[in-house]
């Protein structure tokens, strides 16, 4: 579920800004391709619903690196704009469908500022069913005491 949500981000990402096709997971290297999205890992849960299915619950932080012009500060309207094209792309359907074809529900949207710059928040949700399996053996049918 964690690979499957990761692509499914990554993906809406990808139609949404063109041109920032490189995405770096967890780390960022010392020079990365730029224009690209670092993605992290914030939260997860799962939550049984019965005995078949559960509520799988992920979030990612997005953050957009853009390119760097000449002065080599980041180009804040470029950030801007990819917020916003990200923004739009999240909120156009209320569920993704990852390339696995799982539908994920996007929960939640969020953005802002911090130390690092503009950052992204994305809150998905699925519900998984687990088949039915029978065991590998057999019953006991019946039972003899001797006394």
């Amino acid at each position: 579920m964690y690979q499957d949500s990761y692509n499914a981000v990554k993906e809406v990402l990808a139609a949404a800004v063109p041109g920032a096709s490189n995405f770096y997971l967890e780390s960022v290297p010392a020079e990365p391709v730029l224009p690209s999205f670092y993605l992290k890992h914030l939260s997860s849960n799962m939550e049984p619903l019965n005995a078949g299915s559960s509520l799988f619950q992920i979030q990612w932080q997005v953050i957009y690196l853009p390119a760097l012009p000449g002065d080599g500060s980041p180009d804040t309207v470029s950030q801007l704009a990819a917020a916003d094209q990200a923004l739009e792309a999240f909120n156009a359907f209320s569920s993704v469908i990852s390339p696995g074809g799982i539908r994920y529900e996007v929960e939640e949207f969020t953005g802002g500022t911090g130390d690092e710059g503009m950052f992204l928040a994305v809150k998905l949700r699925t519900y998984c069913s687990w088949a039915a399996t029978e065991p590998d053996y057999d019953f006991i049918q019946d039972i003899h005491l001797d006394m």
